[in-house]
């Protein structure tokens, strides 16, 4: 078998790998946002928000089901408000917006239903802000960390292997090319 041959069974191995889990998200998906709304059905909440909960921990790209079921907790917890059931209310609205916040890549989701459950949670806590988190890592910080690595390996790599001859200048360059890295690295890390 040529290289060439291995490459493409490696990447159709790989390919077929994410789509058989990306399946059985979807799967589990559905299936607990159906189980989620029979529960809602036979008024067994506390059953339908663990389930829901459930539903939007199994998100994966493309995932519209997420939204459903953070929009079916958003509707418990509204339904619990207008009964005068506080507990209740708090406890849907914080599930929303805990497994919506879990699931995204900065920890806020932007996404409508994200600010209609944060809205409720205050509103349910009777105006008090949501403590807020660290601030989300900046891109920016995160490239510049990379970059610094880089270079500092790089000249790091060509200090210590010796191509031809070590001139002067060759060594100026290797050594400040190390220094810079390393002050892009930590003013990048700090920044970050």
């Amino acid at each position: 078998m040529s290289l060439r041959a291995k490459i493409v069974v490696a990447v159709a191995l790989a390919v077929s790998m994410m789509g058989l889990l990306g399946l059985r998200l979807a799967h589990i998906q559905s299936r607990a946002l159906a189980e989620g709304r029979e529960a809602v059905e036979a008024g067994r909440e506390d059953e339908a928000i663990d389930v829901f909960r459930r539903a939007i921990r199994a998100h994966h790209p493309f995932s519209r089901i997420t939204y459903e079921a953070a929009g079916e907790l958003i509707g418990i917890a509204e339904e619990a408000e207008s009964r005068g059931d506080v507990q209740g209310a708090r406890l849907a609205y914080a599930s929303a917006l805990g497994a919506l916040n879990a699931v995204t890549v900065y920890g806020v989701a932007p996404h409508a239903v994200v600010k209609d459950a944060e809205r409720g949670l205050v509103r349910v806590r009777g105006g008090e802000p949501l403590p807020r988190g660290p601030e989300p890592a900046r891109p920016l910080g995160k490239l510049g960390v990379g970059l610094g690595l880089l270079l500092v390996l790089f000249a790091g790599y060509r200090m210590l292997t010796p191509f031809g001859v070590q001139t002067t200048r060759r060594v100026i360059l290797d050594v400040s090319f190390f220094f810079a890295g390393m002050a892009v690295f930590v003013v990048s890390a700090l920044y970050a």
